[in-house]
């Protein structure tokens, strides 16, 4: 008993000398907490000021970044271009955007001849870049004004009022330009078709100083102070950039020969998209297998239209069907819409079962990527090594041309037996199938509706059992 009252006394002494030392490691814990929660609270309060210090040397501009829904930087421009008719129409461009006077310039071309392009080179121009606050609009087939100018608010980092009316648009709009007009601001107005031909004369301010539109499209509008015409490339430049683009790792191959090389470049008519995706489909092949490219391709006559030779590049593709079923997935999507891999990742893997960890459909959005039927695009370049692993800042986007390829290659057969089914409602008019009383039953595993944002009138049911 003595011994056990003993070692309680020590027991407690001991205790006691360690709640001390303990509560007071937990006070200078809770200092040292507190002090590094003040500094990154400091750290913030800087970063935030530097931006809003930056907005306002650049009028009022928050440059890429700064939120993904209003975000209209210029996309990255390609490592090369090739021909003098690419070089020549940046330097015409550039120049009239550099002196005074024309206010509207539109760009037109056939599809496929590489306008959006031109026009991310010419963005990136040490000049251009250098005069003007730049903001790259993709329009689309069915523009919304409203949405577009609430991108454009968004994107210069001001709060977005609410806009009922397109007077209210036009006027918040120029409100905008006003407030960011201290630098010459450029608006690119990328993929215009001509039924938009009217909201698009409502971007234009005649009386707001150094203010420029660029419009791409594959038509002319009258009543513009400038039209530019970019021609399909002459068939000696057509064979470069059709030879780099069928190497790999700057060496061919295959060397077929000049004859055969050469026709089949005659098929692709000078358009950068058809030389580009046909060559990235002939990239390791055999000398036959090139020659079967030629009889598909001369089938079509020199008179086919670009989505059918482009249609032709994906009869093969190495007999992986898996890849053209990735293709036309990506037809599903809006037009001009940055597509997260995250979602085409997991969508593959519920769709088609291969994998649970997504590496198969990772790897079929690289295929796809390799093979130019879609493009990459990374919005953070210093994102650590697990947010680049989980694909988080990555998107993939398409060319319209091959986006129409891909929905006129999901509508063949009935459409009750499609495996996508894509629906495009204008206003309020149903496709007849669907506003029949007795509907088919569909198999469709995928299912796509867009509308033109006029849309009213309550949907009727889908026979949709899988």
């Amino acid at each position: 008993m003595r011994k056990k009252y003993t070692h309680s006394n020590k027991l407690k002494a001991f205790n006691a000398e360690l709640m001390g030392d303990f509560k007071l490691y937990i006070q200078l814990l809770d200092a040292r907490n507190n002090s590094e929660m003040l500094w990154e609270v400091k750290e913030i309060g800087l970063g935030v000021k530097q931006l809003i210090l930056s907005s306002q040397e650049n009028g009022g501009a928050l440059k890429s970044g700064f939120g993904a829904a209003g975000n209209l930087a210029v996309p990255d421009a390609p490592d090369f271009i090739v021909g003098s008719v690419v070089e020549a129409s940046l330097w015409k461009l550039r120049e009239h955007l550099l002196e005074e006077g024309v206010s509207v310039i539109v760009v037109t071309a056939s599809g496929g001849c590489g306008k959006t392009t031109l026009l991310k080179k010419l963005c990136h121009d040490k000049d251009v870049e250098g005069k003007f606050n730049i903001m790259f609009v993709p329009v689309s087939k069915k523009p919304t004004l409203t949405d577009i100018i609430r991108k454009m608010i968004q994107h210069n980092g001001l709060d977005v009022p609410e806009i009922v009316t397109e007077d209210d648009a036009v006027r918040y709009l120029q409100q905008l330009l006003i407030k960011i007009g201290q630098n010459p601001v450029l608006l690119v107005l990328d993929d215009v078709w001509t039924d938009s031909q009217s909201i698009i004369e409502k971007f234009v301010f005649k009386k707001i100083k150094h203010y420029k539109i660029v419009v791409t499209s594959r038509y002319e509008f009258p009543n513009v102070d400038l039209v530019h015409h970019l021609n399909p490339l002459p068939h000696e430049e057509a064979l470069e950039l059709f030879r780099r683009s069928v190497t790999v790792n700057g060496r061919r191959l295959v060397a077929p020969d000049d004859e055969l090389w050469d026709k089949i470049v005659k098929h692709c008519k000078g358009l950068p998209l058809a030389l580009i995706v046909i060559a990235k489909s002939l990239q390791g092949k055999d000398h036959s297998f090139w020659e079967t490219k030629l009889l598909n391709l001369s089938h079509l006559g020199l008179d086919s239209d670009i989505l059918n030779c482009l249609r032709k590049s994906l009869d093969d593709l190495d007999g992986n069907t898996s890849i053209k079923e990735r293709f036309m997935d990506l037809g599903s999507f809006p037009e001009d819409h940055k597509i997260p891999a995250t979602v085409l990742i997991d969508m593959w893997v519920e769709l088609y079962r291969q994998d649970f960890d997504g590496t198969l459909a990772i790897n079929d959005l690289h295929e796809l990527f390799y093979r130019s039927l879609a493009d990459p695009v990374i919005t953070r370049r210093d994102s650590n090594e697990d947010e680049d692993k989980c694909y988080s800042s990555h998107y993939a986007t398409q060319h319209e041309l091959l986006r129409e390829l891909a929905i006129m290659e999901c509508k063949q057969g009935d459409v009750e037996n499609r495996k996508r089914l894509i629906v495009d409602l204008t206003t309020n008019n149903f496709l007849d199938w669907w506003s029949k009383q007795k509907q088919p039953t569909f198999s469709a595993h995928l299912v796509s509706i867009y509308t033109d944002g006029r849309f009213s009138t309550p949907w009727p049911n889908l026979q949709l059992p899988s």
